[in-house]
């Protein structure tokens, strides 16, 4: 696993009742206003995109166009504006709506916090039944998210 994803400060492996991974988690403190900039800037990358994007969107347009012509790294796309603004917004839809959301999120979010507080320093930790089913819940939220525009 660390040939793959090695060991980073702050994030931790989860290892499940039967010794397979679960998922890795991580801490990321977002301020309200942070989140407003995000929106904005989502907005931004629709304007960019499209078809009149306006001289106010000169830049954003041209930094779009120089990613989808030449990606800096294999996982970034390869495309036009539109492409890459996609991709940058899915990116940021997982930043902009809560993995804890439902029935059970507040109780997730809960679950999931005291086991980075009791394995902070720790590269992995294994966790229960209930921790792994938490998991795999806020993990399937994050990927509808990253579906989300």
């Amino acid at each position: 696993m660390d040939e793959i994803l090695p060991p980073t400060p702050n994030v931790l492996l989860l290892v499940g009742p039967d010794g397979g991974d679960v998922v890795h988690l991580t801490t990321i403190e977002v301020a309200e206003a942070d989140l407003a900039l995000l929106a904005e800037f989502a907005d931004a990358l629709d304007r960019a995109a499209g078809p009149h994007p306006g001289r106010e969107f000169e830049g954003l347009t041209e930094a779009l166009r120089e990613i989808g012509r030449v990606p800096y790294y294999p996982w970034m796309p390869e495309g036009d504006e539109a492409t890459v603004a996609r991709w940058v917004r899915q990116a940021l839809s997982t930043v902009r709506h809560s993995p804890f959301e439902g029935p059970r999120g507040a109780t997730d979010h809960e679950t999931l916090s005291n086991v980075l507080r009791y394995a902070q320093g720790w590269e992995s930790v294994e966790a229960d039944q209930d921790e792994e089913q938490a998991a795999e819940r806020a993990l399937v939220s994050m990927m509808r998210a990253a579906g989300w525009t």
